[in-house]
C-alpha cells in the first residue's frame, strides 16, 4: 500500500510540474484553495485544485479543463495515497485535455 501523502503536497507537486512544463501562475480563487495556470500568451485557463464537490464561483469562464486531488473514504482528511507516477500521469492528461481545448477554440 502506497503512504499517505498531504493533499497540499501533492497539489504543490502538480503545480512544480506544470510550471516545469511552461505554465505559468494566473490567479488564486478568493473562495477556494483552487489556483489557476495557462501557457504564455494563452487565455484559457486550468483549474488545479483540491477539491472537487465545491461549485465554482463562475468568476473564470475561461477554464477549459480542471486536475483536482482529493482523498478517498479511507483516507484520513487531508491525506490521500497516490504515487509520483500517478501525479505525472494526471498531470500529463490535464495538459493534453488543455492543449485539445485550446486548439479547438483556435479552429472556430
Amino acid at each position: 500500500m502506497k503512504p499517505a501523502t498531504s493533499i497540499a503536497d501533492v497539489v504543490q507537486a502538480a503545480a512544480d510540474l506544470l510550471k516545469l512544463t511552461g505554465f505559468e501562475f494566473r490567479n488564486a480563487s478568493m473562495k477556494t484553495e483552487s489556483c489557476y495556470y495557462a501557457l504564455p500568451g494563452r487565455r484559457e485557463l486550468l483549474r488545479l485544485s483540491a477539491h472537487s464537490k465545491k461549485k465554482e464561483t463562475g468568476a473564470f469562464t475561461n477554464v477549459v479543463t480542471k486536475l483536482t486531488f482529493n482523498g478517498n473514504h479511507q483516507d484520513r482528511p487531508g491525506q490521500m495515497r497516490i504515487s509520483p507516477d500517478k501525479i505525472d500521469t494526471m498531470v500529463a492528461g490535464a495538459i493534453g485535455r488543455y492543449m485539445l481545448a485550446c486548439g479547438r477554440r483556435d479552429a472556430v
